[in-house]
């Protein structure tokens, strides 16, 4: 990468990470371009370059968090790949729970306004962890062969962004990561999962 790119990536970083701690102090709505720009120390200019609006810096955000999300999946500690993946679920919701209930809710607002599809990359983060492991769950005949993985992915990830959009409404007043693994090994149950052993 030439210098010009390497501070691009940094501007286009601090300007992302000043906004998120705007939104998160003073909440989505009440934040102006302008007010990140200052705080940034950057130009209105530099802001429109990197961002067409600041909805993109909360899309961003989560296709951040999906990008870059990844549990060593050796660290798991079920005993069983569906209850592997009942875990790995549970560690992405903590994702959410760390951003907060406020941050998220803005996303979800965000998305739909923009009319976003999930933030779900094909083949990196959380779907290449769910694959890892319900391949091996098939593999090891935990999971019939003839179960379409690539289905059962969007089935989970559909799963647990409705429950962490119901963790949202309730305004985070119940655990968010337990919630989502109950209802995750419920789902799965119907593949065969009995629960962590």
């Amino acid at each position: 990468m030439t210098n010009r790119q390497i501070e691009a990536l940094k501007t286009r970083k601090l300007i992302y990470e000043t906004a998120m701690k705007l939104f998160e102090e003073y909440g989505f709505d009440n934040v102006k371009i302008m007010q990140i720009c200052n705080a940034a120390n950057v130009s209105t200019g530099a802001f429109y370059h990197h961002f067409e609006k600041k909805e993109e810096i909360l899309v961003e955000q989560y296709r951040v968090v999906d990008r870059t999300f990844w549990t060593n999946l050796d660290d798991l500690s079920a005993d069983t790949y569906l209850g592997k993946v009942v875990e790995y679920m549970g560690k992405y919701s903590l994702s959410a729970e760390k951003d907060g209930v406020r941050t998220v809710n803005e996303v979800y607002r965000v998305w739909l306004t923009l009319r976003q599809g999930f933030p779900f990359i094909e083949g990196e983060g959380a779907t290449h962890g769910l694959k890892e492991l319900l391949s091996s769950a098939q593999e090891s005949g935990e999971l019939d062969e003839d179960v379409d993985i690539e289905e059962l992915i969007w089935d989970i990830l559909i799963i647990v962004r409705g429950t962490i959009y119901y963790w949202c409404q309730k305004e985070g007043n119940f655990n968010l990561t337990q919630k989502t693994e109950r209802i995750v090994s419920q789902f799965l149950y119907s593949y065969g999962f009995t629960g962590n052993e």
